[in-house]
């Protein structure tokens, strides 16, 4: 009973003698006490749950920018193959881009 009048007077800041306290039953006070408890956990799982989205949904982000950019990678190096092959097969100076100016 010392124990949750304690409690009591700690969480609402109150004194012992106050007489608010002495009002309550053991029952009640054990009620309260548990009550403030599992609201307490409860609030903390919300956050932790929260937390846990949040950091589920910056990884999925994370990896679809890593499969974009490793697309973009496969892209680049079939351009390149198209390039050297071409290359092989029509000259070194495929592909390189040629001035041409036109004159009337």
């Amino acid at each position: 009973m010392l124990f949750l009048r304690h409690w009591w007077s700690e969480h609402y800041n109150r004194p012992l003698k106050d007489p608010m306290l002495d009002s309550y039953t053991l029952e009640e006070l054990t009620y309260e006490y548990y009550d403030k408890i599992e609201r307490h956990k409860a609030a903390e799982d919300g956050l932790e749950e929260e937390s846990d989205r949040i950091e589920n949904e910056a990884l999925q982000e994370n990896l679809t920018w890593a499969e974009e950019e490793e697309r973009k990678e496969r892209e680049e190096m079939l351009k390149q193959l198209e390039l050297d092959k071409a290359k092989q097969e029509y000259g070194d100076d495929y592909g390189e881009d040629i001035d041409i100016e036109f004159s009337e």
